[in-house]
């Protein structure tokens, strides 16, 4: 492709994104923190002690949608990138413009007399901050009658090159959204994301799409996949359409397994 129909589809991309629409467009940001070797219980504590409170503060007043922390277990070790992640939820251009607004006043609202200083040292010194993205959510789909948050996921992360990006989203519509769905249907799932990486944006960045498999706990994490699934949902042609294109389309970079911890409740509803 050549620099400048590069340069097009990035304003393109970045136009489409950032436009406010009537339809409802969902963000996601993404904090990857590494913790010192036994400073877990340190690092919990603070998150969900300090930051917590101030996270659901900032959802009550509607300038975040949800925050939610994540243990990444695997591969663990003082060699690991990072061993924990925090994801932002924004649906609105306005809660984007002003991300954490009015630190200072909210941190005095939810936590009254608390040295502010002494706090975010304690902070800083819990965890090293390795990156924050920024993704967009182009593609959801949930089971809408299950109570309560999903406890587990799987995050694929994809290096797809430019000129494969339209491939591959149709590559996901229209041969493996069908046996997510069904799988669903059986138990095995509770629900499929997909995210595409828009800051840091390029092909210099490690992934450019994830893919979000969720589940409802560790029981359905580990349920088998009913024998011959795929087969009742897809021809055989279509299987090996959907094999080819994905070999030809992406590379898979890394899978990660996310465990649940904590998060905030849903904004109260105004009566």
């Amino acid at each position: 492709m050549k620099i400048s129909n590069c340069i097009l589809l990035f304003f393109v991309w970045t136009t489409m994104l950032f436009s406010t629409t009537t339809q409802a467009q969902i963000y996601a940001v993404v904090d990857f923190m590494k913790v010192p070797e036994g400073g877990d219980g340190e690092y919990l504590k603070v998150e969900q002690e300090m930051w917590k409170p101030m996270h659901q503060e900032w959802v009550n007043t509607g300038h975040l949608d949800s925050w939610s922390l994540w243990s990444i277990p695997y591969p663990g070790g003082t060699d690991a990138e990072y061993h924990y992640a925090t994801v932002r939820i924004y649906t609105d251009d306005s809660q984007l413009e002003n991300q954490m607004n009015n630190m200072d006043a909210v941190f005095k609202k939810v936590h009254p007399g608390m040295d502010a200083d002494k706090a975010f040292d304690r902070t800083l010194a819990s965890r090293d901050l390795v990156k924050t993205h920024m993704l967009y959510n182009w593609e959801s789909y949930h089971d809408t009658t299950q109570a309560g948050p999903d406890t587990y996921l799987t995050v694929v992360y994809f290096k797809i090159p430019m000129k494969n990006w339209d491939t591959y989203q149709d590559m996901e519509k229209k041969y493996f959204l069908p046996t997510h769905k069904a799988e669903m249907e059986a138990g095995c799932r509770s629900g499929w994301d997909g995210y595409q990486l828009i800051r840091p944006f390029g092909m210099g960045q490690d992934y450019q799409f994830v893919a979000v498999d969720f589940y409802k706990d560790f029981k359905q994490y580990m349920k088998p996949r009913p024998k011959g699934l795929n087969e009742k949902v897809l021809s055989e042609a279509d299987l090996k359409t959907r094999d080819q294109l994905f070999d030809d389309t992406v590379e898979l970079v890394n899978l990660e397994e996310w465990r649940f911890i904590d998060g905030t409740t849903p904004r109260p509803v105004k009566k």
